[in-house]
């Protein structure tokens, strides 16, 4: 069994609700909650707030936040406030997406420049630092944090699926985050990545945390699953190269390149018909509780330290309860 669990809520939880399952998966010893951004839900500061608010011993991580829709200085000041809130339990999580850029008007072709230097201003100010600097996108002059933080230093976790933001994340985060739908072989591959990364800065692999999200549901609820999880997994896939979660050589694999070239065209009916159960098997996590830990396990031999749930029509109540380590 994998020694850290986490679970994920997205911004199609209330707030409520996360309260409660907050409250839940630190009673029952589960490592980390984190909190997904999604334009336009519910926003993932908020959301780590409200659950910091009333727990007592678990992290709570952003999962991920983005440098486009927030400024470096805003990003600073809100992950300090909610470190303040928890006592220090605090992770941000940070990346960079192409998949909601053109309905927000966002145009960035250099976005591993852009992070690079969102992470680096927000590190100079926690860590008290006056900043002065002329970026892409961002012009910063004698701006300093104007209080004291709870830690100077708090953990920045990148969240990547591509070749290079992966080599950034083992070069310089504490962590990397892996998407949902990530494949055992996309496992691998991140970790090559991550390693690189790593070596760069002499970093030794164990100084970096590997995060990785996984769609999971339980046998039970199997048969109502099913149409749902296929139709979320079909929406993720219609992004531009996430064909590299099936691994390296996935767009050499048939099935996968009629999935993603049906979603291109707009037929999403039939790139459901194609996900097969062996497609779903590779890219979600479902079963009994058993066949759950194992597959849990095949993760954490390929890398991962965190695993993290994200709920599919089982509640997180049920899940939370199911792998509880308490």
């Amino acid at each position: 069994m994998i020694d850290k669990m986490g679970i994920t809520f997205g911004g199609e939880v209330s707030l409520p609700q996360i309260v409660e399952y907050s409250k839940q998966a630190d009673a029952k010893g589960f490592d980390s909650v984190w909190m997904a951004e999604h334009y336009c839900l519910r926003d993932a500061f908020t959301s780590m707030a409200a659950a910091a608010a009333v727990t007592e011993k678990i992290r709570i991580g952003s999962g991920v936040v983005n440098p486009y829709t927030r400024s470096s200085v805003l990003t600073a000041m809100s992950i300090a406030c909610i470190d303040e809130l928890s006592r220090g339990r605090v992770i941000l999580g940070i990346g960079s997406t192409t998949r909601f850029w053109g309905n927000l008007g966002v145009v960035d072709d250099k976005p591993i420049a852009t992070l690079r230097q969102h992470i680096e201003v927000v590190r100079r100010m926690l860590a008290g630092e006056t900043v002065n600097i002329s970026g892409r996108r961002e012009n910063l002059s004698q701006i300093r944090l104007g209080f004291q933080p709870n830690r100077k230093t708090i953990p920045v976790y990148v969240g990547g699926v591509q070749k290079k933001m992966l080599q950034m994340a083992g070069e310089i985060g504490e962590g990397a985050i892996l998407s949902n739908l990530s494949t055992i072989d996309h496992v691998n591959f991140a970790m090559k990545q991550i390693r690189e990364g790593a070596a760069k800065t002499n970093r030794r692999l164990d100084q970096i945390e590997v995060v990785c999200y996984a769609m999971t549901w339980l046998s039970d609820d199997a048969p109502k699953a099913m149409p749902q999880v296929k139709k979320q997994i079909a929406a993720l896939l219609a992004v531009p190269g996430r064909e590299i979660l099936f691994g390296e050589e996935a767009s050499k694999n048939p099935k996968v390149a009629g999935i993603m070239d049906a979603m291109k065209r707009g037929k999403t009916d039939e790139a459901i018909s194609l996900i097969t159960d062996d497609v779903l098997n590779s890219i979600t996590i479902s079963g009994t509780p058993q066949q759950c830990a194992k597959r849990f396990e095949e993760y954490r031999q390929a890398g991962v330290n965190v695993m993290v749930l994200r709920p599919v029509v089982t509640s997180p109540g049920k899940l939370i309860d199911t792998f509880a380590s308490k």
